[in-house]
């Protein structure tokens, strides 16, 4: 085994492709409710210089260094990881200037399970010491080390920067401005900046007090009438300055962050989910546009359905009674829309998928290409509005028993829209329906 460092040596930065990520952060688990108040509490407690807040398969607080190299704005690569390789799992990462180790259990990082090494042979100890003294459902590692019981062999361009990476966030003034010393030059300068601006702004002035100026006689001018000069009407905007139309860049997707559109759809569907006495509740449906809720009747009357909904129907809502089958519905808020490029290719989305949802239910997933756009009309050419071929793109189905607000932010992945969900009351599953945009472009 090849060992690129002889030193025992462990390091807060690592680098891959070219850019700087934090890791060795100590984790510590947290609820949504007090997760920004209690970090800060946390970092203050264990004289920490950063810290970040992890949302996305659970809440988490790492908290970061100066001595390991750690500062503001920084990607935090545990993570990121860490959510798109959900579930029970460690493994070893190799990195432009090292070895990665990652050790999580049920989705929470390890207080110890984001650690870097210089060194190969440290890496691999640490890794085997771990690996053996406990039953992983998940274990990766490079393939040259021939490790027995590997679920598989993963780079990190296959995990990392598949979606937002929070951030480091200064929690002293030295790690706002990198150390003491960076701060200390940052004050110095800023001092100068005010002297050498107060001298040019009051420089004119004190010089003028100090040695004023001798009188200088003034001459009224000669007043002569002028004639006015002719002004021609203009008309706003003339043909040759209309806008012209723009065509929308074709690799920017833009969608509805799907957490968001879940918590819409909880907070609309808990507006209508009523008690109505004699009829049973079926299921609920919510899409992009609105929530649905369907009861069956059970010996209930229609007066039964006024009395219980009456309030949501002033407030909006639309009611449709077919026999025995009544249906309430209440548009959803409009949500803003979020762009996105530099889609995954189809391999890596297809096990970014397997690794989130395998584990939570069934999941399908159909490779879609869509066909080739018509020709354009003369209208489009002129306009220079050319058609343009639409992405291949993923069509999935995810069947759980976990509600949204459990796995709501499992479905925040790049090029993922959330199309709708469903839910049956009776057998008590949910339906997820998405589709996401790949780039096979990419290899």
């Amino acid at each position: 085994m090849n060992n690129v460092s002889t030193q025992n040596k462990q390091s807060g930065i690592m680098f891959h492709n070219g850019k700087k990520y934090a890791v060795g952060l100590m984790w510590l688990t947290a609820t949504s409710d007090d997760a920004k108040t209690l970090v800060r509490e946390r970092a203050k407690k264990a004289k920490a210089d950063y810290y970040c807040i992890r949302s996305g398969a659970a809440t988490q607080h790492g908290l970061g260094s100066l001595k390991k190299g750690h500062r503001v704005n920084q990607s935090v690569a545990a993570a990121m990881v860490a959510d798109v390789l959900v579930g029970d799992w460690h493994g070893v990462f190799r990195t432009d200037n090292g070895w990665w180790y990652v050790k999580v259990h049920s989705d929470v990082i390890a207080p110890d399970g984001d650690v870097f090494f210089e060194s190969e042979e440290d890496a691999y100890n640490h890794f085997m010491t771990n690996h053996e003294g406990r039953v992983w459902a998940h274990a990766y590692a490079p393939v040259e080390w021939d490790v027995p019981n590997i679920t598989k062999h993963l780079t990190l361009e296959e995990v990392l920067d598949n979606i937002p990476a929070p951030r480091l966030i200064a929690a002293n003034m030295d790690a706002q401005f990198g150390g003491t010393k960076n701060k200390n030059v940052a004050i110095i300068t800023f001092l100068l900046v005010v002297t050498l601006s107060l001298a040019v702004l009051l420089g004119p002035t004190l010089w003028r007090i100090a040695f004023p100026a001798p009188p200088v006689k003034v001459q009224r001018p000669v007043t002569q009438k002028t004639k006015k000069p002719e002004t021609t009407l203009q008309l706003p905007g003339e043909l040759n300055e209309l806008p012209t139309l723009q065509a929308p860049d074709p690799d920017v997707f833009k969608a509805i962050k799907p957490s968001a559109f879940v918590l819409a759809c909880g907070e609309t569907s808990a507006q209508l989910v009523k008690a109505i006495a004699g009829w049973s509740l079926v299921g609920i449906e919510c899409n992009s546009k609105a929530v649905q809720v369907k009861w069956q009747e059970n010996k209930g009357t229609l007066n039964n359905v006024r009395e219980a909904v009456g309030d949501l129907l002033q407030k909006g809502a639309s009611m449709n009674l077919n026999k025995k089958d009544l249906t309430l519905s209440l548009p959803l808020p409009t949500l803003p829309d979020y762009e996105q490029n530099n889609f995954l290719n189809t391999a890596s989305a297809v096990l970014l998928l397997e690794s989130r949802f395998l584990n939570v239910g069934g999941l399908k997933i159909e490779p879609v290409t869509p066909p080739p756009p018509p020709p354009p009309t003369d209208y489009q050419k002129r306009k220079g509005l050319i058609p343009k071929q639409q992405p291949p793109y993923l069509n999935i189905a995810v069947s759980s028993n976990l509600s949204p607000k459990v796995l709501g932010n499992y479905f925040d992945v790049k090029g993922l829209q959330l199309l709708s969900i469903q839910w049956d009351f009776p057998s008590s599953v949910w339906v997820y329906e998405a589709k996401m945009i790949v780039d096979d472009k990419k290899q």
